[in-house]
């Protein structure tokens, strides 16, 4: 079984695809699934929907997890409250349900950055080496998932040079 998903995917990291290869061949090790060469999978299509299913799930589980994400994101500045309240809206918004219901990349995305904004923002209460090494940690695996989580590399530096200045300025301190 190949999981390389061909040139045409260059613009979108590997994480995704092979994450989903590993479930694939878990449940086939388990027995929920038979895999087969391609003659074999065009004449038994119920076993080609478990595996579109079975990626739907992993899709769905790290929606849900995003969810669980920006809940503790919420709570370091926000009120319980107010991060339940946040939380909630994400699981019902359109965009966010629409990608955790399909086998697309963004929601392990969306997942992996909130991650690492989490750690990003922990580390303006306490800079410590696991802080940093969480949100970067969490940072590269959003950035396999899908290249463009790059943009979230704003997060650690920003974080970093803020507490940089504030503990050199005694007028900003907390």
């Amino acid at each position: 079984l190949d999981f390389y998903p061909g040139d045409w995917a260059i613009s979108w990291g590997t994480f995704h695809v092979y994450a989903v290869g590993a479930l694939i061949k878990t449940l086939n090790l388990a027995g929920v699934i038979k895999l087969g060469d391609r003659k074999k999978l065009k004449e038994n299509l119920g076993e080609v929907d478990k595996m579109y299913l079975s990626a739907r799930a992993l899709s769905a589980l790290f929606g849900v997890l995003s969810v669980v994400a920006l809940y503790f994101i919420g709570c370091l500045f926000l009120s319980e409250r107010s991060a339940i309240f946040s939380a909630m809206l994400m699981a019902v918004s359109q965009a966010p349900v629409m990608a955790s219901c399909l086998v697309k990349t963004d929601s392990t995305m969306l997942f992996w950055g909130l991650m690492s904004v989490y750690f990003s923002f922990k580390l303006l209460r306490e800079p410590s080496t696991a802080n940093y090494s969480l949100a970067g940690f969490f940072l590269g695996l959003a950035f396999i998932t899908k290249y463009s989580a790059a943009l979230l590399g704003f997060f650690p530096f920003a974080a970093h040079f803020y507490h940089a200045y504030v503990s050199r300025n005694p007028v900003f301190g907390f």
